[in-house]
């Protein structure tokens, strides 16, 4: 495990579409990963861009929007889960084998709709109310991906302890 380890700590939590992948298939490209992490990064925050820049953020959002909507399959429905620094915990209606190595899909905005696909290996499984409460741990393709999912990851939490706290974000 790395330093952060599945159960330090899950930093933000809402509703995800997810889906845990047995099969043998290999994630996306981190090429790809990165990239839309970074996109959907910027585009949660509040930029303070001239008018100018704004424009052009409009319209790539506008280019990026459609094409999420043009990228088509269905997502799974959303569960209730969390975000680590390296590790997703989500509510399931069935258990799984801990230590169990698969692809863990996951859509991070309902704004900008991208399956991504990380490596993970299966944690924890404990019975809750409502079913299985599973931890995955995330293996990143490399350094670049782990970054941007950690960036992504704080800007949520620094944004929800803003939220909280009754500050602007």
């Amino acid at each position: 495990m790395s330093a952060h380890s599945a159960d330090s700590g899950i930093l933000w939590q809402g509703e995800l579409a997810l889906d845990w992948r047995a099969s043998a298939q290999q994630p996306r490209g981190s090429r790809e990963v990165c990239a839309y992490l970074r996109v959907l990064h910027d585009s949660e925050q509040q930029a303070d861009a001239e008018a100018g820049d704004a424009l052009l953020h409009a319209k790539l959002d506008l280019a990026l929007a459609w094409l999420a909507r043009q990228q088509g399959g269905s997502l799974p429905p959303p569960v209730p889960a969390g975000l680590g620094l390296n590790a997703v915990r989500w509510q399931s209606a069935t258990p799984l084998p801990v230590g169990e190595r698969a692809v863990l899909a996951i859509n991070l905005s309902a704004d900008l709709p991208c399956e991504l696909e990380f490596a993970a290996t299966l944690r924890q499984c404990e019975a809750a109310a409502t079913g299985w409460q599973l931890t995955a741990e995330l293996a990143f393709a490399d350094e670049a991906q782990e970054e941007a999912f950690s960036r992504l990851v704080f800007a949520r939490h620094r944004r929800r302890v803003h939220q909280l706290r009754g500050e602007p974000s």
